[in-house]
């Protein structure tokens, strides 16, 4: 099973392959000195949907979207949302959304009163501790994102860091 996982930003996306639980490939997509956000917007869901075409997974798993204080982002991240749900589903990928709290939950962080960068500080350190590597938060967070489907799924056990 061939999996692309995705933790969306309207700046940058991180995504994240793996090929049953091995992780095959990671990285951003970076967007962030593309100030038009419309112009941003597009060539992002171009992005995305390349990795889709390019890496042929047959599950895409991404963040649902949360409530966030500006209801712009809210809005930019559900379009966001859509061009990803639309480039699976043309290219005959399953799809599986986590809101935050459902993948965090998944993959053991400690979620509680803890600041976002808390939260991202441990997502870091989950990929450190399954696959030796530091990265940034977007490729650690879509890394874990695809951890949280690999356990949920059966695919590694929930007592397993990888």
């Amino acid at each position: 099973m061939k999996l692309l996982s995705f933790d969306q930003s309207t700046m940058k996306t991180g995504y994240a392959v793996f090929d049953g639980a091995d992780l095959v490939d990671h990285g951003v997509i970076d967007l962030h000195k593309e100030k038009n956000a419309w112009e941003r917007e597009q060539l992002m869901r171009i992005k995305i949907k390349e990795a889709i075409k390019n890496y042929k997974p047959n599950v895409v798993v991404l963040e649902g979207v949360s409530s966030k204080s500006n209801p712009q982002t809210v809005i930019m991240l559900g379009r966001l949302q859509g061009h990803i749900l639309s480039a699976a589903w043309d290219h005959g990928s399953d799809v599986k959304i986590y809101l935050p709290t459902e993948w965090r939950k998944l993959d053991g962080i400690k979620q509680g009163p803890r600041t976002r960068s808390e939260l991202k500080q441990q997502s870091i350190a989950l990929v450190l501790d399954a696959y030796g590597v530091e990265l940034p938060e977007d490729e650690a967070e879509a890394i874990a994102i695809g951890i949280a489907y690999l356990k949920d799924s059966g695919a590694i056990p929930d007592d397993k860091k990888e």
